[in-house]
């Protein structure tokens, strides 16, 4: 008998989640821009999978949708976070090739 589609999606969710880990660990651990986006647009992916679990799924049972609310609402602020590392990130990049520019002074 084959699987339901939603325990397709939800482990489609988990790997998701999994590499978002791995890409945000990467990026705030090496400051490279690149998982740090990278990080952002998996968050995106996985609150969007989250809200399908939420308002779509075949059965939602209370206290899962709590349980997904409150999820949701930690991705969103690590998205804040995200996106406040990105833009540090970021600058660091701007300063970084600026200063390559400049003459050393002695």
């Amino acid at each position: 008998m084959p699987a339901p589609p939603d325990a397709a999606f939800d482990k489609l969710c988990c790997k998701l989640a999994v590499n978002l880990f791995v890409a945000g660990q990467q990026g705030n651990v090496t400051e490279r821009l690149t998982a740090s986006v990278l990080s952002l647009l998996l968050t995106l992916a996985v609150l969007v999978g989250s809200l399908y679990l939420l308002l779509w799924q075949t059965y939602v049972l209370w206290l899962e949708a709590g349980l997904i609310c409150v999820e949701m609402a930690f991705l969103a602020f690590e998205m804040v976070f995200a996106s406040v590392s990105v833009i540090t990130f970021a600058r660091y990049d701007t300063y970084r090739t600026l200063l390559t520019y400049l003459p050393r002074i002695p």
